[in-house]
Formats: structure tokens, C-alpha cells, sequence
């Protein structure tokens, strides 16, 4: 008798609990009720050069066990990344067999940054909000001490690449992409 008292206590309960809040948004029908906002992504391949692979830079260094990473869009929605072009590497240095060049993604347009003059290979590191990119090119030279091509720190602003040179006192060194 008592748990027959006991089911019915909690069912009246749960059933007046059930009305209240029922009365209460019935209440609050006339205050309009705010949808939930999701998000709406879309996915774009950015191609290649006209090679097999394209790819964006990712973590390129690690700080006390941790890592950091590379920024690879700027807040107007420019993207940065390198792609195969349809140049072989006669000499094998990349996977693929093929030269990567920089590239800018902007507006659905993919642009070739290029290289320095005589080189062959480049790779974005990040991009500033700006639009500027930091990365790595080849010049068409090669490393005196270790013989494979060197790279060297660059900038692009638009389309044009800019040598960032060497600090003094020190051997240009080949890119640790192409070791």
C-alpha cells in the first residue's frame, strides 16, 4: 500500500511539475524566441599548378612540447599554400617528382607566386592579415657546404617576391624542406 502511495505521489508530482513549465512558456510566447545559429561551412579544392599535389602549410616548429603552427588565411580570405607545377625534378629531391611553387587563393582565383629568378622551388610559412607571405624559395644556386639548391628567406606582396637576403657574416643555407 505504501509504494502504491508513494508511485502516485511522484506521478502527481512529475504531472504538476509538467504543467508549470508548460504554463510558463506558454507565458513566454509572446517574447520571440531566438533560433539557434549554426554554422555553414563549405569545402573548396584549390587545385594544383598543373601537377599532382597541393597542399597548406601546417605546424613548423615545436615550442616546450607544444607546437605552432602556420597561418594559412588572412582575415580577407586570401589562402596560402603550395602546389605542384608541371615541372619534373630531374634531380628526385621532392617526393613526387614534381616542383612546388607558392600560391594565393583569393576570390576563386588561384595565382602561381613563382620562385626567385633561376630557382625552381618555393613554400609559403604564413600569411599576415595583410596579405603579405613569409616562406622559402630556391634562387637557382647551390649550397656550398652541403651542394643541394638554396633557399632563401622571402617575402611576397601581391604577385612580386622580394629576397630577404642572408644576415652578415653568415653561409646561405639550402632549404630544410629540400634536405
Amino acid at each position: 500500500m505504501k509504494s502504491r502511495t508513494s508511485i502516485l505521489t511522484i506521478t502527481v508530482a512529475v504531472m504538476t511539475a509538467m504543467t508549470i513549465s508548460t504554463d510558463l512558456t506558454a507565458q513566454d510566447a509572446t517574447t520571440p524566441v531566438k533560433q539557434a545559429q549554426h554554422h555553414h561551412y563549405k569545402f573548396i579544392d584549390l587545385g594544383t599548378l598543373g601537377g599532382p599535389q597541393s597542399s597548406v602549410p601546417g605546424v613548423f616548429y615545436e615550442i616546450d612540447s607544444g607546437t605552432a603552427g602556420a597561418q594559412v588565411i588572412a582575415v580577407h580570405g586570401d589562402v596560402t599554400g603550395m602546389a605542384d607545377t608541371s615541372i619534373p625534378d630531374p634531380l628526385g629531391f621532392l617526393d613526387d617528382g614534381f616542383y612546388p611553387h607558392t600560391f594565393r587563393w583569393r576570390d576563386g582565383v588561384e595565382s602561381d607566386l613563382g620562385t626567385l629568378p633561376g630557382g625552381h622551388f618555393s613554400a609559403p610559412n604564413w600569411i599576415s592579415g595583410n596579405g603579405l607571405i613569409a616562406g622559402v624559395s630556391t634562387n637557382g644556386d647551390n649550397d656550398p657546404l652541403r651542394g643541394l639548391p638554396e633557399g632563401r628567406a622571402v617575402i611576397w606582396e601581391g604577385n612580386s617576391i622580394t629576397d630577404l637576403g642572408t644576415l652578415p657574416g653568415l653561409v646561405p643555407h639550402s632549404s630544410p624542406l629540400l634536405a
